[in-house]
């Protein structure tokens, strides 16, 4: 009897111990994949949220990340796509956010500063575009009505306006423009 009752139990720690690994790699599997080419060299490795929606797809070529990565939140939505030359990021890089996107640009894994801004209405319009470098704004600037027509535009360096800013009416036309030389408008103070 006590022979017996010991292979009873030694088989149900051998099932539990089974059925354990097995929620184990099957876990791992459902959060991680990897993608073979015909090759057999790795292609692709594919990252999941628990919930089984995808998190990132990460494109690979000769063991380094060459592509456009893309990641997405736990709903499905796009979160971002950098794109990849070689193992370095390199080209444009987008954040969706929200209410705004973020477009950074990288040569050769090095950041440029200025990085484009555009951020939208409750609607999921565009209220406004920018580029950005440290609160500060660089180059064009628009800023649309909620109707999505021009409200105005112009040009930053840093935090002064420079150049001629132009102002419109709800229905596109011109209302004003002004000339400005260095006028400072914001602070980081």
């Amino acid at each position: 009897m006590k022979q017996l009752l010991k292979i009873f139990i030694s088989a149900a720690f051998f099932f539990v111990f089974i059925q354990l690994n097995a929620q184990k790699s099957n876990t791992h599997r459902n959060t991680y994949q990897e993608l073979l080419d015909k090759n057999n060299e790795l292609r692709e490795i594919r990252r999941f949220y628990k919930n089984g929606n995808i998190k990132c797809i990460i494109p690979i070529k000769h063991d380094l990340v060459h592509g456009k990565v893309k990641c997405f939140r736990k709903n499905g939505k796009l979160k971002a796509e950098n794109n990849y030359s070689q193992g370095k990021q390199h080209g444009k890089q987008y954040s969706y956010m929200k209410k705004s996107t973020y477009i950074m640009t990288y040569e050769n894994g090095i950041e440029d500063k200025i990085f484009h801004v555009i951020r939208y209405s409750k609607e999921g319009k565009i209220r406004e575009e920018y580029n950005n470098k440290f609160v500060e704004g660089y180059g064009p600037y628009k800023l649309y009505y909620k109707n999505g027509q021009l409200k105005t535009t112009g040009s930053y360096n840093g935090t002064r306006r420079n150049g001629d800013w132009t102002f419109y009416n709800k229905d596109g036309s011109v209302k004003i423009t002004k000339s400005y030389e260095n006028k400072v408008v914001f602070s980081n103070n």
